[in-house]
């Protein structure tokens, strides 16, 4: 299990060859909340999302078009946290650009650091004149031993690379 970011090619390489032979967690946030966030609340509006823009592909009027698309995901930690932006808004951000693979867009992230935050995540979209946002806001940080009963869902998986979201999705 890597339960961690900030890693180096060469340690990342290491666990891809790992992951030949058994079944690996990566996950830079053991939060479930975070996995649920990403499968129940965000897969739905990038499903939407892409709908919306896929047809404006073939011209359909008074739908999306890629450009009127914005998204930002704005993070909030205690102030001794020491990488900015962090592994799980970075995670959120690879996750929503995969799920709208056919939008190149940028996602900005804003790290705000103050005296007494666990993690807070805030996605916000824009999309034409309209501005939306969901979060996920851990209030302790008891919740990343709690994943934990998730994690252990890795055992018996095939060898490969697993996420959090992965394992929630299978249950």
């Amino acid at each position: 299990m890597l339960a961690s970011t900030g890693h180096t090619q060469q340690q990342l390489r290491k666990l891809d060859k790992l992951a030949k032979k058994v079944a690996v967690l990566r996950a830079p946030n053991l939060s479930e909340g975070i996995a649920f966030f990403k499968t129940m609340i965000l897969k739905p509006i990038i499903n939407l999302i892409n709908s919306k823009t896929n047809l404006r592909a073939i011209s359909v009027a008074n739908e999306y078009d890629i450009s009127d698309v914005k998204i930002k995901i704005i993070e909030t930690h205690h102030d001794k946290k020491k990488d900015a932006p962090s592994g799980t808004a970075i995670d959120l951000k690879n996750y929503i650009k995969k799920g709208l693979g056919h939008m190149d867009s940028e996602i900005e992230i804003e790290s705000i650091r103050d005296k007494s935050s666990v993690g807070k995540h805030e996605v916000i979209f824009r999309l034409k004149n309209e501005e939306f946002s969901v979060s996920h806001n851990a209030l302790n940080r008891d919740i990343f031993g709690l994943g934990i009963s998730l994690a252990r869902d890795i055992m018996g998986k095939e060898p490969g690379i697993y996420s959090m979201t992965e394992l929630l999705e299978d249950r």
